[in-house]
């Protein structure tokens, strides 16, 4: 019997990953887009290259049925993604907007890393604030299954100061439709600037 492992997490001290990414294009504001890892990314479905990114915060490296253009985040595990996906990472899972969403890759090989940065995104309830915004990345570790969040800012303030810290999103790593492991749901648990990181 195959058992989908769980994983854990751990808050760690504050890093950041400076990288010159490629930007990537999506065609809506809850669209998905994609594009190739240069080292596999072993995760509970299988080992995998091509990688799917949300604007609204959600990663996936084993291929969306159909797109996710769903912006309502859930508790997790969440059943009613598994008709599209199986296994995914949240590391900010909210309704965003506009921003600029880039991935690149840092230091050789066999010891890269994958990163994937939401910079300056705006929430969906105040789409025209411009101050009002959060940047924050999701990191893939060569020749590992570990992955970590790193948090440059969750604040949105203004009119979303509702959202600030995760106060409306899911933050976690579901393994499977029934297994899964949540940091939070929207519950203020990340911390305004240069909080700590989530190292899975």
């Amino acid at each position: 019997m195959n058992v989908v492992p769980r994983y854990s997490y751990a808050v760690v001290p504050f890093s950041w990953e400076a990288v010159n990414g490629t930007r990537l294009t999506f065609t809506g504001d809850d669209s998905t887009a994609e594009f190739i890892s240069p080292f596999p990314i072993p995760s509970p479905g299988g080992s995998a290259s091509t990688v799917f990114v949300s604007v609204n915060g959600l990663v996936q490296t084993h291929g969306f049925l159909v797109p996710v253009l769903t912006a309502v985040n859930a508790s997790l595990p969440t059943s009613w993604l598994s008709e599209w996906i199986h296994d995914f990472y949240a590391p900010f899972w909210d309704d965003l907007v506009r921003g600029t969403i880039f991935w690149g890759v840092t230091g050789t090989a066999p010891h890269r890393h994958l990163v994937i940065t939401w910079q300056n995104m705006r929430h969906a309830n105040c789409p025209n604030d411009s101050a009002a915004t959060v940047t924050f990345q999701h990191v893939f570790f060569e020749g590992s299954a570990n992955f970590q969040t790193n948090y440059y800012d969750v604040e949105f303030g203004g009119a979303c100061a509702f959202a600030d810290g995760g106060g409306s999103a899911t933050v976690g790593e579901q393994m499977s439709s029934t297994v899964a492991t949540q940091f939070s749901f929207n519950a203020r648990r990340l911390q305004r600037i240069f909080p700590p990181n989530l190292k899975c």
